[in-house]
This record gives C-alpha cells, structure tokens and sequence, in this order.
C-alpha cells in the first residue's frame, strides 16, 4: 500500500515491565450503501503533529456501544451492547456485517448483555461470549453462538469465585491444546461492585459444552475498559487506568485472533525514514479504547476516554505502539470520530470500526480507518 506526503499541521512464569432458532433477518442501512462514501479528516490539535490517518464511512448499522465482537473470515460480528447513553439495560440483539450491508441475527435465546467479550472456538463455528453486565449484576457465564446452526446456548461453568462476576474486562486466547482464555479483571462482588486486578483463565469446548473457571497465576493491577495484545511469548496490556499505559508480562502463551497486516510495511516504512517520530512524552492513558495487533510488531490504539481530564469527550486520536523491549509511541495524529466503547477489527485489507460512544450519544456508523495516500 503505498503512501504520499502528508500535511503537517506470575509471578509464577510470567515476569512484568511496566512503561510509564427463530432468526429475525433483516438489512439495515438506513439509507446508505456500499457506494456511499464520505471521508473526511482532523489534524491534530497539536501543530507540531501531522495527520496521517483518514475515516471513510462504508455504512450505516445499529447504535451500540459496549458491546461484544468478533470477526470470523470477512465476516464481523457483534452482539449485545447499550443503545442509549447510561442506558443500563443491555441489548440481545446480534448482526453480521458482510460486503458492507449489517444483517440482524438475533434469535429469541440471544442472551442480553453489555460489558463482555467475545471470542471465536472451534475453528470458527462457535463465537464465546465470556461475562457482561445483564442489566443488574456482573456475571462469569459462559453462552455459545454456533454459528452454522444460528442457536445459541448457555453453558454450565464452574470454577468462578461465588458472588464474583465479570464486566469491561479483557480477553485473549491462549496457545494451548485444550482450548483456553487468558482473562484479565474486572471482577468483583455483585453486591458491592468491588474492583479487583485478578487474572482467569476459562478452559472449555464449546462442541462439548463444557468449560470450567481456573485462576491464573500472575498479579495483576485492576484495570477497567482496557485491551490485550499478545506478541511472541509476551502480553501487552494497554489502558484501564490512571497511571501505567502499558505494562508488559513475559513467558505468556498467548495469542491474537485478528491481525492487520495491510498497514504494516508502510508504518515501517514510514518509522525508518523518520516520517513519524517516537513520542517525547506517552499519551495520556486511557480506558473504553480500541487496539489491534499490526505485523508482527505493532499495535495501532484508537480512541477511548483519557483519564487526564483534558478531553471532555471520546478521543479522536490514533497511535501506533512497537512491541518488544524498547517500546515507542508514535502519534499519527486524529480523525473525524472521537469514539468510546466501540470496536476496530481488520477484515481482509480494511482496518473496520463501528458504534461506540461519540459527542452526541451512541453512534451507528461503520467506516475505515486508513493511512492517507
């Protein structure tokens, strides 16, 4: 992909280095196909800092935000979510995204979440919804979409401290025989809402219907609305709280399941002719963001809420991260759409972003974050 000038403007393995049935089928649209394009962008509030990015809206879905994700192939998934703003009943609504058109999904077991996370088994048939929030508790359960039979079951699973539950924590498949997850708190007593920095791991085959609850023995600091990123035997954890943007755990055998290769080589490309520069000073940490494993060696991080105050709205801001023991920022500047709790997947050579949190309420676009050429 080429690129042009741009206008300036655990304890126990793991060792931790921290730097600073019925289906409703229906097309949604609302007025806007695939050949609707609208692409606009923002530089940086900071003069010093180009605009290297640009936001392409492909489509329009449903507003949600908060929800669950997953993208199998070329196909994106989502489910569950808030429609509303402070909205603290969750949605039970599913939809794919395919060649730019949203289709609903949704079937009447369909459980209503928000907060929780999603993972893909069983070489892609079965899409794992892992804890959430269902409108008056956390929880740790376990539901299973199959995703050739479009049904959906709730999954026995023991092993999670009593009154514990789960919510706008994070998860990453581990590399490992016997299917398994490495998830990283927020969990806490149902009643009192405490917030703790444990780590889980969730083992289980969904064909089965069996999964099971263990700890994992690492310690790690409570983190909130934050992302995981797994490169070579470390894991990166970035966000969730006030101080410590990334910390790094090494001899962890995890995994990512979605990687985007098609900006790499000019991100490189662009580092090694000093297009872009390492970051004086790291951003402000961040929480409700989105990440995504780039290559072999970055990670591009995309909006959230700041914890420094300064944004009184979701940030519009895009960074790249290298991974590995000399970590570097690079600013590559802002878009149109300051997002939080959304979701950033790569679906072939299209880096895809939808709903989430933006300045006036829930949103409902689907657009492409790209360099500009």
């Amino acid at each position: 992909m080429a690129y042009s000038t741009r206008r300036a403007s655990h304890e126990s393995s793991a060792n931790i280095n921290t730097n600073s049935g019925n289906c409703r089928t229906s097309s949604i649209d609302n007025g806007v196909n695939s050949s609707t394009i609208t692409s606009s962008r923002r530089l940086s509030m900071d003069n010093s800092v180009g605009s290297y990015v640009q936001a392409t809206v492909i489509a329009q879905g449903p507003p949600v935000a908060f929800y669950g994700s997953c993208a199998i192939g070329d196909i994106f998934y989502i489910h569950g979510g808030i429609r509303i703003r402070g909205d603290r009943a969750p949605s039970n609504r599913m939809f794919m995204f395919h060649r730019n058109t949203w289709t609903e999904i949704t079937t009447d077991e369909s459980p209503a979440l928000s907060y929780h996370r999603c993972v893909v088994m069983g070489n892609g048939q079965y899409i794992v919804t892992i804890g959430g929030w269902d409108g008056s508790k956390r929880k740790s359960d376990v539901h299973v979409y199959d995703v050739v039979n479009g049904t959906w079951y709730q999954a026995p699973v023991p092993g999670f401290p009593s009154g514990g539950g789960l919510n706008n924590h994070a998860v990453i498949p581990m590399k490992s025989n016997d299917a398994a997850v490495l998830v990283i708190g927020r969990d806490g007593s149902l009643r009192t809402q405490r917030k703790h920095g444990d780590a889980y791991c969730l083992r289980g085959d969904p064909a089965k219907r069996n999964f099971r609850w263990e700890q994992y023995p690492i310690a790690v600091d409570s983190r909130s609305g934050h992302s995981l990123i797994g490169h070579g035997s470390s894991l990166y954890i970035i966000g969730g709280r006030a101080d410590h943007l990334i910390q790094q755990y090494t001899g962890l055998p995890v995994e990512n399941q979605n990687i985007c290769n098609s900006l790499y080589s000019d991100l490189k490309q662009m580092m090694k002719s000093n297009e872009i520069s390492p970051m004086k000073k790291l951003p402000s940490t961040r929480k409700d963001h989105a990440s995504l494993p780039c290559g072999s060696d970055l990670a591009i991080v995309y909006g959230g809420e700041t914890f420094d105050g300064k944004l009184r709205e979701p940030s519009n801001e895009i960074f790249v991260v290298t991974l590995g023991a000399h970590g570097q920022w690079y600013n590559l500047g802002q878009i149109e759409f300051g997002r939080q709790g959304h979701t950033m997947v790569c679906l072939g050579d299209r880096i895809i972003v939808h709903g989430g949190l933006g300045k006036t309420g829930v949103c409902g676009e689907t657009f492409l974050i790209d360099l500009i050429r």
